[in-house]
């Protein structure tokens, strides 16, 4: 679609009102043209929402400025060991207790009784999901840490490690 048969699609008129509505400096025309793609609006008419906006509409915009900032340089071997730390400072009981606490805080209906390895299973089914932002943040608070989307990578490596070594002995429990 060009751009003009999206303002017509958007609006409900035809392709000559969208032009006279431009010539007349209409603020919402501005507003579309400047801040959103031929791609992001093509997208709306068509599926009724920005798959972009999707992903961070439930997002503060300090929320989405910490996101940001965070983006930069990603070492998956530090954030590993970061894991491991935190698995190690924890029990397993412990682990559980406060992803079961935010299972049942958001009701959902999915308590288990595992492993370590389990529970890092389960962050990363969660982290990649993105549905469930909202127990993520939670979890983090009552542990202390900062689980995040860039953690897929460095669970995925735990989690192949434990594959091919059937341990993950930094974490073993006595």
């Amino acid at each position: 679609m060009t751009f003009k048969e999206i303002m017509a699609a958007l609006f409900s008129t035809s392709e000559s009102t969208y032009y006279k509505w431009k010539k007349e400096n209409r603020p919402i025309i501005n507003l579309l043209s400047q801040y959103f793609s031929v791609k992001e609006l093509e997208d709306f008419v068509t599926t009724s929402q920005i798959t972009k906006f999707e992903l961070i509409k439930e997002l503060s915009v300090e929320e989405l400025e910490a996101k940001l900032s965070n983006i930069g340089y990603y070492d998956r071997d530090q954030r590993v060991q970061e894991i491991i730390l935190l698995l190690k400072k924890y029990s397993t009981k412990e682990l559980l207790n406060a992803l079961n606490y935010c299972f049942d805080k958001y009701e959902m209906t999915n308590r288990w009784n595992y492993d370590k390895y389990a529970i890092i299973e389960k962050i990363r089914n969660l982290l990649q999901d993105q549905s469930h932002n909202d127990l993520i943040i939670d979890f983090n608070e009552k542990i202390g840490f900062d689980f995040n989307i860039n953690d897929i990578k460095a669970i995925e490596y735990l989690l192949m490690r434990f594959k091919v070594y059937n341990t993950l002995y930094e974490i073993e429990e006595d």
